[in-house]
């Protein structure tokens, strides 16, 4: 388990962006910038995001004309 906070903010969006390629069908890189647009679209820091995902209330779309493109919880 992680130390820190910093840490365990990056284990969570590890786990974010691995559980987004999933949903999105993607490499780990594009599932990482789809976070990261979400994030600064929604004027959210990337740790938000990425614990939305982690716990299921944020869930991403395979929709390609729109990178921050999120769908609502499962």
């Amino acid at each position: 388990m992680p130390s820190s906070g910093f840490e365990y903010r990056w284990v969570e969006v590890h786990q974010a962006t691995g559980m987004v390629s999933v949903q999105l069908g993607s490499d780990l890189t594009v599932a990482f910038l789809r976070l990261r647009a979400h994030a600064y679209l929604t004027g959210r820091r990337l740790s938000q995001v990425a614990r939305e995902v982690v716990e299921r209330r944020l869930r991403f779309d395979p929709d390609t004309n729109n990178a921050g493109a999120a769908g609502s919880g499962s």
